[in-house]
């Protein structure tokens, strides 16, 4: 379920959205969980030149229907790749898992569901508002208390 996570002050964020579950192969994919994924990749590929693995550049919008598919999984790889071509610690695995409230992993690499919500920030000068979401994100939004 979408949450919202309190960092506190180990990043340069003190909160973000958050997955519950991780979203990528072999994962559960949540419903909400992807469509939130899907909805940040919608708003960060376009200002960052995102590319599939294959080396092509992604060029249309993600569906934002909560599935877990080849479109949603080559705009991840595409978004860890660009996260690492601009010199940013993240991990390159095809998957987006939740981040605890340090923001960083135990292989020392920041979360990639910090640096979309970073990258968000960063674009549109501020994080995404819970009412830009999907309905049934912010439905899990609204269910989820704040976490941290």
């Amino acid at each position: 379920m979408a949450k919202i996570t309190n960092l506190g002050n180990e990043v340069d964020l003190k909160w973000i959205h958050n997955v519950s579950h991780p979203v990528g192969p072999g994962c559960s994919n949540s419903k909400d969980d992807v469509m939130m994924i899907q909805h940040l990749l919608n708003k960060v590929m376009p200002t960052l030149n995102v590319v599939a693995p294959n080396g092509q550049p992604i060029t249309s919008y993600l569906k934002r229907d909560g599935i877990f598919g080849p479109k949603t999984h080559a705009a991840i790889a595409g978004y860890q790749n660009n996260l690492r071509s601009r010199g940013k610690v993240a991990s390159a695995d095809g998957r987006i898992h939740p981040s605890n409230k340090s923001g960083w992993n135990a292989h020392g690499n920041q979360y990639t569901i910090v640096h979309l919500n970073r990258d968000h920030r960063n674009i549109y000068g501020r994080l995404a508002d819970d009412n830009e979401f999907p309905p049934p994100v912010i439905a899990a939004l609204k269910r989820n208390p704040v976490e941290g």
